[in-house]
Order: structure tokens, then C-alpha cells, then sequence
């Protein structure tokens, strides 16, 4: 047996298809097809939070334009340090937005780490979880800007 028998396809359930097609089209664009499909519905829940589609394009509108008013450009990358919450798919969609490229990093990274991927990554923004963490990533991470988003969100 070798890879190119791919076994795996025996596994598969009756009405999973061995090709998927895959449209080609951004991550943008197939979101955006999601929130005039799915307008009012939920998008994302975390705990007590529960955002809608249209939520969650508002609120990664507002944050693309904070980033474009901060200076990115396409192809720029900005780091995500947060936990699987709504605030995390904001950030992702907002960056995909302007053309940034997303760089996620695990919240659980020490401060050296976190500075060792920023700077062999090229971060130039970093989106990260907490004053403690601010005020650690700041100390390391000399050329980035750090902001959060209760700071965007309220404006």
C-alpha cells in the first residue's frame, strides 16, 4: 500500500465524495456570500456572547479600518495572540480585509517566543490578549504597535 492507493477514501462516509471541488475565490468574498445568506443568524458563540453574521461584519469592517488607518497594506502581516473566541474571528476576517496576511499565534507563548516569531515572521501589528501581555510583547517586540479591541471597539 502506498499513497497513491489513498486508503483513506475507504473510511469515508457513502456521501462524502473522494474530489471537492474547491471555488476558487477568496476567504473574503466566501464570507461575505455567508452574511447575505445568513444576515440575522448566528455566526459565532463564546460563552455568553452570541454575534450574528452581520455583527461580525461590522465590527471586522471597524477593525480593517483601524488597520488600514495604522498603515497596512496588502501583503502585510499581523499577529493574532488570542483564545478561540469571537474577538479572534473579528480580528482574522478585519485583517483578511485589508489584504493582510494572518499570522496567529498561540496566547500561551512566553514573551521570547512570541518575539522570536514576530521577528522572523514580520509582524507589524499585534493583536494580543490583556495589559500584562501588552506590556510584555512591547518589551520585545520593538518595530510592532500593539493595540486592543475594547480601545477600536468603542471609538
Amino acid at each position: 500500500m502506498n499513497y497513491s492507493d489513498k486508503p483513506w477514501i475507504k473510511k469515508y462516509d457513502g456521501e462524502v465524495p473522494e474530489i471537492i471541488k474547491i471555488p476558487n475565490i477568496s476567504l473574503v468574498d466566501l464570507f461575505n456570500r455567508s452574511v447575505r445568506a445568513n444576515k440575522n443568524s448566528v455566526c459565532t458563540i463564546f460563552k455568553d456572547q452570541v454575534y450574528t453574521y452581520c455583527e461580525i461584519e461590522e465590527l471586522s469592517n471597524r477593525v480593517a479600518a483601524y488597520l488600514i488607518s495604522k498603515g497596512i497594506q496588502k501583503g502585510d502581516r499581523v499577529g493574532i495572540s488570542l483564545p478561540n473566541t469571537a474577538t479572534f474571528v473579528i480580528y482574522y476576517y478585519g485583517i483578511l480585509k485589508t489584504g493582510g496576511v494572518v499570522m496567529a499565534l498561540n496566547p500561551a507563548y512566553r514573551p521570547n517566543e512570541v518575539q522570536s516569531l514576530a521577528a522572523e515572521s514580520g509582524i507589524k501589528i499585534l493583536r494580543s490578549r490583556g495589559l500584562r501581555s501588552l506590556f510584555y510583547l512591547q518589551s520585545f517586540i520593538r518595530k510592532s504597535r500593539l493595540f486592543r479591541t475594547r480601545q477600536l471597539l468603542n471609538q
